[in-house]
């Protein structure tokens, strides 16, 4: 059952959908590559960022500091990218290979298999859950698979789905490189 919203996340709530910028640029509706599942309300998002934020775990403080970030975002936020893996990069970062919706503001917010908020990534989050090098559990899988079977970024996202599909990795390598054009 979800955790009844605190006050404070609701006051954050309010004040981040003020600053929804409904004019903003069009969305990313996806490509060949990167297809959108589904796309997300703003007001959907801050529902769940404050159920998150009303928590007991470490989520709890990502997404009280996004919904603080989107609070503060006086010129204007906006859901730039429903839900989808991969994509374009941006902002000198790789595409992301994790389920995730992209805002505006460059905050990754990533979900589980049941569309639920995992982990929440970007600037002023502060996220103890990488490792030494900064980069996450998946980020490390990525850049293996990339360094030992001369993968591009698209192609290990391709190969962990994959393999979380049942494939074994040498199955997963070789359907991806079939598959090059």
């Amino acid at each position: 059952m979800p955790s009844e919203i605190q006050p404070q996340f609701k006051q954050l709530g309010n004040e981040a959908l003020d600053n929804y910028d409904h004019n903003a640029r069009p969305r990313f509706q996806g490509n060949e590559g990167t297809p959108v599942e589904a796309n997300i309300s703003p007001e959907k998002l801050v529902n769940s960022l404050q159920q998150a934020a009303s928590g007991n775990s470490p989520l709890h403080s990502e997404a009280k500091q996004t919904l603080s970030a989107l609070a503060e975002e006086h010129n204007g936020w906006n859901v730039s990218a429903g839900v989808h893996e991969g994509g374009l990069g941006g902002g000198g970062f790789a595409p992301d290979p994790n389920k995730h919706i992209t805002l505006s503001t460059g905050h990754h917010v990533q979900l589980n298999d049941k569309n639920q908020i995992k982990r929440i990534t970007g600037q002023g989050i502060e996220n103890r859950r990488t490792d030494t090098t900064g980069n996450s559990a998946t980020e490390q899988r990525r850049d293996a698979l990339k360094q030992q079977h001369g993968l591009n970024d698209q192609e290990a996202l391709k190969t962990m789905r994959h393999m979380s599909g049942g494939m074994t990795e040498n199955q997963a390598v070789k359907k991806v490189k079939d598959n090059r054009r």
